[in-house]
């Protein structure tokens, strides 16, 4: 079942102009990334197009892109966990991934730079100090995050903004951040 949805997401992603996946996966996740070899015009940014799929009930991961070790560059993307599940509503998310595509093709990258400006002015940065979690959580907040009704803290609405902030920022102050967030919408 995994295989056979991991093949026929492939498939469409492959007829999806400016959407590529990386790699070769057989499941049971898959990475989407914009098509480098597509017209900037024509590509989809993958955080723009979790952002559409959400919005139509679909939810797929958003990763921000990182430089390893070696120098080798991982783009960013959007991820999709393939279950048993997944064959049941396979032909609604294959739509729903093409019509999302199409409304976000073009659109570029988040623009993380009025938050990176902020943040330099408190002395943080892509390469500034460590945010405590006070700051850490005022940085949050300039990124969408917000505390719901129930005093739980919720992601943005559109998630690529923060994802593009992360990306750009230095792994201790990006890892401050995101243990600032994990620690408030997981807080009880």
């Amino acid at each position: 079942s995994c295989v056979r949805s991991t093949t026929r997401i492939r498939q469409t992603v492959g007829g999806i102009r400016g959407l590529s996946v990386q790699g070769s996966p057989t499941g049971p996740a898959l990475a989407l990334v914009a098509d480098t070899s597509a017209p900037v015009s024509q590509r989809v940014d993958p955080h723009r197009l979790a952002d559409a799929m959400a919005r139509i009930g679909f939810h797929l991961q958003p990763q921000p892109g990182f430089t390893q070790g070696n120098g080798l560059r991982i783009p960013h993307s959007a991820h999709l966990t393939i279950t048993p599940v997944t064959e049941h509503s396979l032909r609604e998310l294959l739509v729903a991934l093409t019509n999302a595509a199409d409304a976000v093709r073009g659109k570029p990258q988040a623009n993380a730079g009025p938050i990176l400006a902020a943040m330099k002015l408190l002395g943080y940065g892509p390469e500034g100090r460590v945010p405590g979690p006070a700051a850490a959580w005022a940085i949050l907040r300039l990124a969408g995050v917000r505390s719901g009704a129930d005093g739980r803290s919720a992601l943005p609405k559109d998630q690529a903004g923060l994802m593009a902030l992360v990306e750009r920022l230095s792994a201790p102050v990006a890892e401050a951040l995101l243990s600032e967030l994990l620690a408030r919408v997981s807080e009880p």
